[in-house]
């Protein structure tokens, strides 16, 4: 009848995909002043959701997930190349939210996220470090997987993030990251930061816990957890505020 006429189906029509443009200024004065498209780089994650982005210099980072985390890498030292070199590290389990230059000329980036199974359920906070010296092959160089139901505002806030480089020193820092574990399940619930030694060579260690609630200020809601003050920590001297 013309009831069943209207019911439509749900289902996938096409596969999504992500693309990074390049666009060119125009060199005149007017109005109205076009850009023009000068690159696309498309067929990004297929079927996937962009996490992360980063552009570096001439360098751009792309991080997809639905099931495992593709970690693209862009080469745009030729800015108006209409097929810029695009390099791949796929089928990595979890994802990036937040990705950080570190290491010589920015070859080494950060990647703060989470741990996922291959089913691409979240398993809680994970550090990443990548090694990107080879656009054309990145290279997973470590990660540390702090645990399931754990997180970090600088996931979704770039500010509470903090990356301390040691003068003279290009092999490590000292990662700072606000780190909070809330389940109504479980008894080791807790807030505050974390210290993480990131070395390219030995790769990533906690170093220093600084505790802002336990999990019975936690429990008892004795703090508030969306008091509308934003993570973040600041190094004076040899002083840390958090």
């Amino acid at each position: 009848d013309a009831e069943t006429d209207r019911c439509v189906s749900w289902g996938t029509i096409s596969v999504s995909t992500s693309q990074v443009t390049v666009l060119k200024l125009p060199d005149t004065e007017g109005t109205p002043q076009v850009m023009e498209i000068v690159s696309i780089v498309d067929e990004l994650g297929p079927d996937e959701e962009i996490y992360a982005v980063r552009f570096m210099d001439k360098k751009a980072f792309v991080v997809t997930f639905r099931r495992t985390d593709p970690f693209y890498t862009i080469d745009f030292s030729k800015p108006e190349d209409p097929n810029p070199p695009v390099g791949e590290l796929a089928d990595i389990t979890g994802f990036s939210n937040y990705l950080h230059p570190f290491g010589p000329d920015g070859n080494i980036v950060i990647g703060v996220g989470e741990e996922a199974t291959l089913e691409g359920v979240a398993q809680g906070l994970m550090i990443s470090l990548f090694d990107v010296s080879d656009l054309s092959n990145p290279t997973l160089l470590h990660k540390y997987h702090e645990g399931k139901g754990i997180s970090s505002d600088a996931q979704e806030d770039h500010k509470a993030f903090r990356f301390i480089r040691r003068p003279g020193d290009e092999d490590s820092g000292v990662l700072i990251l606000p780190v909070s574990k809330y389940s109504c399940f479980e008894e080791d619930n807790s807030d505050g930061f974390v210290l993480y030694e990131v070395s390219i060579s030995k790769g990533i260690t906690p170093l220093l816990k600084v505790p802002h609630a336990d999990n019975q200020d936690m429990c008892y809601w004795c703090w508030s957890r969306n008091d509308g003050l934003p993570s973040r920590s600041f190094l004076i001297d040899d002083d840390l505020i958090t």
